[in-house]
């Protein structure tokens, strides 16, 4: 080894000696929201929500929002819209607006379908 490959090595060994190691592609320095556990929080506010003021039925709604986050969050990282994400934002129209909590349910039924036609051939 020559002098200055010598030089290198040791302004390298310095350099990684006085500086704070950095991986940025470690799972805690990224902020991708698909990554958030969510279901965690929801799972967290929901038993807050049944312990503290023992709203335990109207609770379990929390859980119902797991799955619309990831559906939003899908949406505009890949700036599409899911089927799923429009069949629940019809089911809460159907029932905050006109009160059709019971017959609106079977609107989920059409979401296999649709992913049925609209899935990838193998």
């Amino acid at each position: 080894m020559n002098q200055q490959e010598t030089d290198n090595v040791n302004k390298e060994q310095q350099d990684n000696c006085f500086e704070p190691e950095c991986k940025p592609n470690k799972w805690y320095h990224r902020r991708d929201a698909a990554t958030f556990p969510y279901p965690v929080l929801a799972t967290i506010v929901f038993l807050l929500m049944g312990f503290i003021w023992g709203k335990w039925h109207p609770g379990w709604i929390v859980f119902l929002t797991v799955p619309v986050y990831y559906a939003v969050v899908n949406a505009i990282k890949f700036r599409t819209i899911s089927f799923s994400l429009i069949i629940v934002l019809i089911y809460l129209a159907m029932g905050f607006i006109w009160d059709l909590w019971h017959p609106g349910w079977i609107i989920f039924l059409v979401i296999p379908i649709i992913h049925w036609f609209t899935g990838k051939k193998k």
